[in-house]
């Protein structure tokens, strides 16, 4: 009994060592697969096929960008901020499109002492977006696009915290807006002054002068001198006719000589002309 005892002891003990032998495999097995699935994980996510824009080469500037604005995106541009044009689009595979939800992998010759660019994205249905002002160096690979409205923006992680450029979008676009109104407001101003000056020297071309209106002297013509006949007269008796003759004849020399003295009149054959 007590040989089957420590026989039986020896067994269990065998039997339990074999059992945590087992066991100690199967926990090494076990460790190693999850290793495994690790790096497989790792080695598909370092294989992932990124959408290819620009070119690459030893000299490219090269992000990651995730499409989340909901659109396909068809046309890339990148300048530097502040910059008038962008230039000639980045190259993207013939006859292929941005995926909304794909990342791409974007690659473009940067400028010599530029920190900052704007990006332009064009979509399929011709919408056009405009990232301003962005720092390529702070992002990392899981940069996105978005869109709140008519205006797009960045969202990245830095360290432990996500970075939304939303405001600062925002922000630009007030800006932008209210220079606008300020320099149409003032090309209306200036336009008005034109006007007012074109209106005043119009009316001053359209003013005659006008001369002094000519005097005319007025003459008057005297057409002749009124005329009085003095006829004479006859005596009704016939011994007054001498006396009567005598008084005219004398009556008449008078006058005669009076009308000569005054330049009144004239005596012609006994008519006098006053």
């Amino acid at each position: 009994m007590f040989k089957q005892k420590v026989g039986g002891v020896i067994v269990a003990g065998l039997l339990v060592s074999s059992l945590g032998a087992v066991a100690g495999c199967s926990s090494e097995s076990s460790s190693t697969d999850t290793q495994q699935s690790q790096e497989q994980t790792d080695t598909t996510s370092s294989q992932e096929t990124l959408f290819a824009i620009g070119t690459q080469s030893s000299t490219a500037k090269t992000i990651k960008l995730d499409n989340q604005i909901g659109k396909d995106i068809s046309q890339v541009n990148i300048a530097v901020t502040e910059t008038d044009e962008f230039g000639t689009a980045l190259s993207m595979p013939s006859s292929q499109v941005w995926k909304n939800a794909e990342k791409a992998q974007i690659s473009f010759e940067p400028t010599s002492g530029a920190s900052a660019y704007d990006i332009q994205i064009t979509c399929k249905d011709a919408s056009v977006y405009t990232l301003h002002g962005v720092d390529v160096s702070v992002l990392g690979d899981d940069a996105a696009i978005e869109v709140q409205g008519d205006i797009a923006y960045l969202t990245y992680t830095s360290g432990s915290s996500t970075v939304s450029t939303l405001s600062a979008e925002q922000a630009y676009v007030q800006a932008q807006q209210e220079a606008a109104d300020a320099a149409a407001a003032a090309e209306a101003a200036a336009a008005e002054q034109a006007q007012q000056a074109a209106d005043a020297e119009a009316a001053a071309a359209s003013t005659t002068y006008e001369a002094p209106a000519a005097t005319t002297d007025t003459y008057s013509y005297d057409t002749g001198s009124t005329y009085s006949y003095d006829t004479g007269s006859s005596s009704a008796s016939t011994g007054s006719s001498d006396s009567s003759s005598s008084s005219s004849s004398s009556g008449s020399s008078s006058d005669s000589s009076s009308v000569g003295q005054s330049g009144d009149g004239c005596v012609s054959g006994g008519v006098v002309l006053r």
